[in-house]
């Protein structure tokens, strides 16, 4: 099997060459007939015959002297034929010389062995250089013969020079056609080169045939030193074309190691190389031939013409013992067999392979292979080497550049495409119209993970990809974004139908298999991308409706553009708060807390409040989270500490047993300085830690979360009391009481406010308050609305109530006026002190 490239026609060369030679011909025979008869000397017949000698003699003797001019894969042999052509001008007619001329030049093409087709070019070459000549030297001497004075007057002497340049350009010009039907390509710059080494070469030998027929009409002896001064001339020009010859092939292997050099690879790098050696060895056919290292028949890149073929290296070849021995073969060539001169030089190529670089059937006025030539292509062959081996590491790290950039863009456990790989594909998507994103989570991997182990886990990550992959279809992507997060692109949809395929991918994920160790559950997000977003976008805004799916409990979410707007929102209300609180611009309110049978204020509860310049007042529903998502729940914390713990001090100078209780993020209390900063705050405004009460929400591993410990047993050994908040409606009540070092809880008022209309609502208010009794424990009672429900708490034995009924929270001025209306706190009022508690800094609710 092979592959070609490039076919060109396969006969019309040889014919437009035959037409060529035929149309060279009728126009010697037409320039012969209009040629001007001029008078000769010696008119006779063995004059016609030394003539025709001389004719067969010069192309011989020019191709014994190395005369030749390279062009590409072809040859022009610079012969002597000016100087029987000068003589033949002189002393013959134009009909005589023409029929000399192709009886000579015949005869010589028949002593070398040339080819018919190119013989025959050769021969019509020569009559149409002869029959212009002849016209040429009409149209300037007329029919005057040369003879009939002297050879050498300037007159004949400046038309003969004429004469031969023009023969000699014409030459050129003609032969470059040849060359370009030949072979399909001709290089100006050497056209040129040949030319101007063609006009002297003609000039020099219409001197010397100047001088033959000055001598031979005027002075026969001087032939014999002539005739040795031009031997001693062409033995030294012969040298001369030796050291032109090397000087050749230097400069052809700098400009072939220029050529190597250019950035080409594969094909295009083997077809420089194949051209090159062809060109500057004057072949046919040139290959390249590879065999296994183990001797196992390799393959081989052949050119012929215009064609480039890809074949299997035959084992039989010529050229086979140069793979096998790595030394130069060549093959000598028969014209009986049809096979022209070859040579085969091994090819260096940095591996266990084998390679050669094969030339052969060289053109036949070129003749073997010399020692010259076997040494230039060896060197071109390592120029050829390197240029391989270059174009080989290229492509090898091409692949390896390849492969990095395709492992970069894969997950290595599923073999997905990963999130740089999805956010690429989105961003071509979207510039062709959009696509739909879903990205689902898987819920409990985490504890898959640690309860079942790893492997567990990536078995479970494994089978949810192929299950995405066969839901969504051959024209979705899927890939892995995330941990246990998957995202699949979807073809553009809209409304129901995107909801339809996401629900259709949940349902995939949930689809019940007895192989896993457990029954996999996603919750998912859905976004339609926009034309022309950012894939990053897309993807984010994927992610936040998932976020949004699970803070909402939804199995799916789908983004809407409130949810960008709120978004933009968070982001600036994150800003400003930054701003706010670098410019101590929050204020705090405070809401009393009293007795429930006496009205006595006992304390007060600390509120944060902001209004923003741009978005009017924020509640601390929405503020405080956010200040707690982006670590601004530290600083927000350390503001409200300070100036609750400024304003109660002023006010415990009337009341001094008046408190001041602040609400404490989960989040400071995992810090490791909680319990210094209080206790810098305290002295800071001078009082003790009985003044403050911390109040913390219940979340599910507060007390299972060693730093948090930490800080409540410092806080408790500080003195500072510590309340559980909104009691009741976390998930691990019970379990603060037991272990933490609390001093009193509140009863949440979602269960307060109810409880005089449901009986189920006063028995877990009732159960809280025996509860707290029983562990000694203090009970603040918030949510109180009317006298009816103070009164019932009272009967309770609850020891504090807070809500509207008793006052709204206030402004520290508002407070401070309220307070006057107040009786004023009497030691016996209080009830007894309880023990300290509690963590760091606040978060304001």
């Amino acid at each position: 099997m092979s592959r070609r490239r490039r076919q060109g026609p396969p006969g019309w060369r040889p014919l437009a060459l035959a037409a060529a030679g035929a149309a060279l011909l009728v126009a010697a025979l037409l320039l012969t007939a209009a040629a001007t008869d001029r008078a000769v000397v010696v008119p006779s017949w063995w004059l016609v015959g030394v003539m025709a000698a001389l004719f067969a003699a010069a192309d011989v003797v020019g191709l014994r002297l190395r005369l030749h001019l390279h062009m590409k894969r072809e040859t022009m042999t610079l012969t002597l034929v000016e100087i029987p052509l000068v003589l033949g001008l002189l002393l013959l007619e134009p009909w005589p010389l023409l029929g000399v001329a192709l009886v000579g030049t015949l005869g010589g093409a028949l002593w070398r062995r040339t080819s018919v087709l190119r013989a025959g070019f050769n021969v019509c070459l020569v009559a149409l250089e002869v029959a212009i000549s002849s016209w040429l030297l009409g149209q300037l001497l007329g029919t005057t013969a040369p003879a009939d004075a002297e050879a050498a007057t300037p007159g004949v002497v400046a038309a003969v020079l004429v004469v031969v340049l023009a023969q000699a350009l014409l030459s050129v010009c003609v032969v470059g056609g040849a060359i370009w039907i030949t072979t399909g390509e001709v290089d100006g710059a050497q056209v040129r080169s040949v030319a101007r080494a063609g006009c002297v070469v003609a000039v020099g030998n219409a001197s010397v045939a100047l001088l033959v027929a000055e001598l031979a009409l005027g002075q026969p002896s001087g032939l014999v030193p002539l005739a040795v001064v031009v031997a001693v001339l062409l033995a030294a020009y012969r040298g001369h074309a030796r050291l032109l010859g090397d000087h050749g092939r230097l400069e052809e292997l700098t400009r072939i190691a220029a050529a190597l050099s250019e950035p080409l690879e594969g094909e295009a790098l083997c077809e420089r190389v194949l051209r090159e050696a062809r060109d500057v060895t004057g072949c046919a056919v040139a290959a390249l031939v590879w065999a296994e290292a183990d001797g196992a028949a390799g393959a081989s890149t052949r050119l012929s013409g215009q064609t480039l073929a890809h074949d299997e290296a035959a084992a039989s070849a010529w050229w086979q013992a140069c793979l096998t021995t790595g030394e130069t073969v060549e093959r000598a060539g028969s014209r009986e067999v049809g096979e022209g001169p070859g040579v085969a030089v091994p090819l260096p190529t940095g591996t266990a392979r084998r390679a050669a670089l094969v030339v052969e059937d060289r053109v036949s006025v070129r003749g073997s292979f010399g020692p010259e030539d076997v040494r230039q292509l060896r060197a071109l062959a390592d120029h050829a080497s390197v240029a391989l081996q270059r174009a080989h590491l290229t492509d090898v790290l091409r692949a390896d550049l390849a492969d990095q950039e395709r492992r970069a863009r894969t997950d290595g456990l599923t073999g997905l495409p990963n999130g740089a790989a999805l956010v690429s594909r989105l961003d071509d998507d979207a510039a062709a119209g959009g696509a739909v994103v879903v990205v689902l989570d898987l819920d409990g991997f985490a504890d898959v993970n640690e309860v079942l182990g790893h492997d567990a886990g990536d078995e479970l990550l494994r089978a949810v990809a192929r299950r995405l992959v066969a839901t969504a279809g051959p024209a979705a992507l899927v890939a892995r974004v995330g941990p246990d997060e998957f995202a699949v692109l979807l073809p553009a949809a809209e409304g129901r139908v995107a909801a339809e395929r996401a629900t259709a991918l949940l349902e995939a994920v949930t689809a019940r298999d007895g192989r896993l160790p457990v029954e996999a559950r996603a919750t998912g997000g859905l976004t339609v991308a926009a034309p022309g977003e950012r894939g990053a976008s897309t993807l984010h805004r994927a992610q936040r409706a998932l976020a949004a799916a699970r803070a909402e409990r939804m199995p799916l979410r789908t983004w809407s553009t409130h949810d960008e707007a709120a978004a933009a929102r968070r982001l600036a209300l994150v800003a400003d708060l930054r701003q706010a609180l670098s410019e101590d611009a929050l204020e705090v309110h405070y809401q009393p807390v009293v007795a429930p049978g006496t009205g006595v204020v006992l304390g007060v509860e600390a509120l944060v409040r902001w209004t923003s310049e741009r978005h009017g007042r924020v509640g601390p529903d929405e503020f405080v989270p956010l200040a707690e998502q982006s670590g601004l729940v530290q600083p927000l914390t350390a503001a409200v500490l300070r100036q609750a713990l400024a304003d109660v001090a002023t006010w415990r100078h009337r009341r001094p047993q008046m408190t001041v209780a602040v609400n404490l993020s989960p989040l400071s209390l995992r810090d490791a300085g909680c319990a210094r900063d209080v206790e810098q705050a305290l002295a800071e405004a001078g009082l003790p830690p009985t003044a403050l009460e911390l109040e913390i929400t219940e979340t599910a591993d507060l007390a299972d979360d060693e730093q948090t410990a930490a800080s409540l047993e410092q806080l408790r050994r500080l003195g500072v009391r510590l309340l559980v908040d909104d009691f009741g409606t976390g998930q691990s009540s019970l379990a603060y009481l037991q272990v933490l070092p609390v001093s009193g809880l509140k009863i949440d008022r979602s269960f307060v406010g109810p409880m005089l209309e449901d009986p189920s609502s006063a028995a877990i208010v009732g159960a809280a308050a025996r509860l707290a009794r029983d562990l000694g424990l203090h009970v603040v009672a918030e949510g109180v609305e009317d006298a009816s429900t103070m009164t019932a708490l009272t009967g309770l034995g609850v020891d504090a109530v807070q809500g509207y009924h008793v006052a709204r929270p206030m402004p520290a001025d508002a407070l401070r006026t309220w307070l006057r209306e107040r009786p004023t706190v009497l030691p016996g009022d209080v009830p007894a002190q309880r023990a300290a508690s509690s963590p760091v800094p606040v978060v304001p609710s």
